[in-house]
Order: C-alpha cells, then structure tokens, then sequence
C-alpha cells in the first residue's frame, strides 16, 4: 500500500493534497498556473493506478483507474482557449487507461465521455 501511495505524490505530496491549491488557482483563473501541476498530478494518478494493478490481480471489477477529475480540469482549461484537440487528447489519455465498465460508467467518465463529443463537434464547427 505505502508504495501505491509514493507513487503518487507530486512535490513531495499526495496529489489529493493539492487540491486546495488548484482550486485556488482555478478560482482566480491562473490557468497557466495550473495546467503545469494538473500534468504532474496527472502523471501520479497513472502511476499510483499502475502501482495497484501491478500489486493486485485487476478484473473487470476491480481494475484502478487514474483519478479523472484531474483529466477534466485540465480539459476545462483546453475549452477556455479554444484548442479542443487538446481537450479531446487529454480525455483519451484517460480513456486509453480508464478501460473497464466501471470506469467508463462513472459519473466522471460519462462526463468526460460527453465534454469529448462537445469538443468534436466544436472542433468540427470550425
């Protein structure tokens, strides 16, 4: 368990732990702020997710998957400025890791699911 932790700390913390300060920066728009630590966060997601199905046999039912609140802030940074093919490439990043039933059944996955048609149909609008 200590090592599924370790791996996902960020700057010498968990990426919960971050939290506050990315909803501080979200708050006062400091997008550029953010969008380097949401990335690094990111990245301790997947590795903590590869962590614990590495540490446990994963099924259907209990495969880990990255927190994807950290894929939809950051998705949401991609709207604010128009590129929506780095919106739809964030969502497939968690989609490529996020690939069992219940990952894509999740409130957060159908959202995530539906910000990416939102975004093709904006792209293609252009």
């Amino acid at each position: 368990m200590e090592r599924a932790r370790r791996a996902g700390f960020v700057d010498g913390r968990h990426y919960t732990e971050w939290l506050p300060e990315l909803d501080e920066l979200r708050s006062q728009k400091r997008d550029e702020e953010a969008l380097p630590l949401l990335l690094r966060c990111i990245l301790a997601t997947e590795r903590e997710a590869d962590v614990w199905n590495d540490l446990v046999e994963p099924d259907e039912a209990h495969m880990w998957f990255p927190a994807p609140a950290y894929y939809e802030r950051v998705a949401v940074i991609c709207r604010r400025r128009k590129d929506y093919v780095a919106e739809i490439e964030i969502i497939d990043r968690w989609e490529e890791r996020a690939t069992s039933d219940r990952a894509k059944a999740s409130v957060m996955g159908r959202r995530l699911s539906e910000r990416k048609a939102r975004a093709i149909d904006l792209m293609n609008s252009r």
